[in-house]
């Protein structure tokens, strides 16, 4: 196998969880894929993948396209269940794969999302199929409040009713000058000419 450039990919037990550090990529210009369990950075300079499961947050810049492999409902499952620290791996339904969690999530939300989408648009025989059903499948996500649904659900199954109403720890962004700042701020200086961001 050729060396790819990148992270080596981490064994599930080695994973951190988001309580113990949150890892932030940054990303602009460039294609955003998948393959072999990993993300694919593609620009002008080549390839580089990224075990999927290293990242807990991707920051989308301008200029960012995503294919089609990297954005499903698995993805989303896959990506709610690392950022709460969680191990893709622990299957309750399915079981002996690197995702069974991931696919016990999407398939809570399946049968009410995805599958009427299918259907809906196979009957329409659109000419872009693929990116028609992109398209209603990131609408009806957004329309059934997925995103937070599944956070929900999966605290809902993993935690006691104690550790539910717990406040999750703050997350704070690092400034080059004064060191932790906290999030949700705009920084922005307009009289020392600095441009928003």
């Amino acid at each position: 196998m050729d060396d790819v450039p990148g992270m080596i990919r981490p064994d599930l037990q080695a994973l951190p969880q988001v309580r113990d550090r949150m890892t932030f990529l940054y990303l602009e210009h460039c294609t955003l894929g998948r393959q072999d369990g990993a993300i694919t950075v593609t620009d002008e300079k080549g390839i580089v993948q990224i075990p999927a499961a290293g990242i807990s947050v991707l920051l989308l810049g301008p200029g960012t396209r995503v294919t089609h492999r990297a954005a499903c409902l698995y993805g989303l499952a896959h990506a709610v269940i690392v950022a709460l620290g969680c191990a893709p791996g622990l299957g309750f339904v399915h079981v002996g794969h690197a995702c069974s969690f991931v696919y016990d999530i999407a398939d809570l939300y399946k049968a009410e999302v995805t599958i009427p989408i299918a259907f809906e648009v196979a009957v329409q025989v659109p000419e872009d199929l693929p990116a028609v059903v992109r398209r209603r499948v990131r609408d009806a996500m957004v329309e059934h409040h997925i995103l937070e649904r599944m956070v929900h659900d999966i605290r809902w199954l993993l935690l006691t009713e104690e550790e539910q109403t717990e406040e999750p720890d703050v997350v704070y962004l690092w400034d080059n000058k004064v060191g932790a700042v906290s999030n949700g701020i705009n920084y922005f200086d307009r009289e020392a000419g600095e441009e928003p961001s």
